[in-house]
């Protein structure tokens, strides 16, 4: 009986070049120019081509923008969910505004785990792998570990994913979490407050605020 193939869950693009990645993430003229970057890496690595519509493009990084703006205040709480938070909103608006189509899309590889998930939306892991490798840096860049889940090969996973973000795109902040490894917040995926490490902070902090019983 053969062995199942290993997944490597490591992050397909990296940043490590780029110092300071959570402000930079933030400028538009950079958002462009390193999503691009990554259409045109991930495109001749996997014999794909990727191409992308600007205007599409830049409405879901503003969009991304106000959201991210609205729920910033909250990051203190935990910055490394806060920044799969943004990376799951920056997903979700990618998925929204379809700046990419895919051409030429070659049939899966028996060796690459991935290929299938590619193969059936290969849009959709581009805008996952760039989130995921973003958010993942500018966690490592924090001083925490980022993670990924065997979601992110798992065609099954993103067969149910594609279903329900088509109906609510606001969804793929939830299927995010997934993909990354954390716990997803079902119910109101676009506000940070609502999501299960933000709360867990908030009891942290109450609980640090009570009054000790004295000592015996």
């Amino acid at each position: 009986m053969n062995a199942e193939p290993q997944v490597a869950l490591v992050p397909a693009l990296r940043f490590d070049d780029a110092p300071d990645l959570g402000h930079r993430a933030r400028r538009a003229h950079w958002f462009r120019s390193a999503f691009k970057d990554a259409a045109s890496t991930l495109g001749a690595r996997h014999g794909i081509e990727f191409a992308v519509d600007e205007r599409a493009l830049m409405a879901a990084f503003f969009a991304w923008a106000r959201i991210f703006e609205r729920e910033r205040p909250g990051a203190a709480l935990d910055r490394a969910d806060f920044s799969t938070f943004a990376g799951g909103l920056m997903f979700s608006e990618l998925v929204r505004a379809t700046p990419v189509r895919a051409r030429g899309v070659p049939a899966p590889d028996a060796a690459d785990p991935c290929a299938p998930v590619r193969a059936f939306w290969p849009e959709g892991w581009l805008y996952a792998e760039f989130c995921a490798s973003l958010a993942g840096a500018v966690i490592e860049q924090g001083g925490a570990a980022a993670t990924r889940a065997p979601a992110f090969v798992d065609l099954r996973f993103w067969e149910s994913l594609r279903e329900n973000v088509d109906a609510e795109p606001g969804l793929a902040v939830a299927f995010f979490d997934a993909l990354m490894g954390v716990a997803p917040n079902w119910n109101s995926p676009d506000l940070f407050a609502a999501r299960p490490a933000a709360l867990k902070a908030l009891e942290r902090r109450a609980g640090a605020g009570k009054p000790q019983p004295a000592a015996p």
